[in-house]
């Protein structure tokens, strides 16, 4: 039972891992994924080794979807700090437009008139 929850989590977290990012869904995608990878590794620390054929079966399938599923979740993650590091950069320009001279603290060049 324990090992064919774990087959059936793991395949879960594949697709989820391999389907399409886009800004819309990625909020669900990544709340989704926390959920998977959570009961995951909560079935792999309750489950003893496995025993039967079958379980070893199971255990080598994990394993062998693991690793392609760890570079695309890196993928997926180097991806979002790239958008959000061109976030920041756009946010940053726009300032620049709009307050062009909030970066200088200098008083140089002002002339105050004291006749009245």
């Amino acid at each position: 039972m324990g090992w064919q929850r774990l087959l059936e989590v793991n395949r879960s977290l594949e697709k989820e891992i391999n389907q399409k990012v886009t800004s819309h869904n990625r909020g669900t995608m990544i709340e989704k994924m926390e959920e998977l990878l959570e009961e995951r590794g909560e079935l792999l620390r309750t489950l003893s080794s496995p025993e039967t054929d079958e379980e070893k079966a199971v255990l080598n399938e994990v394993r062998e979807k693991d690793l392609a599923m760890q570079r695309r979740l890196e993928f997926l993650f180097n991806e979002l700090k790239a958008e959000m590091r061109n976030n920041k950069k756009q946010k940053k320009g726009k300032q620049g437009y709009t307050n062009p001279y909030a970066s200088v603290a200098t008083m140089d060049g002002t002339y105050v008139d004291s006749k009245k």
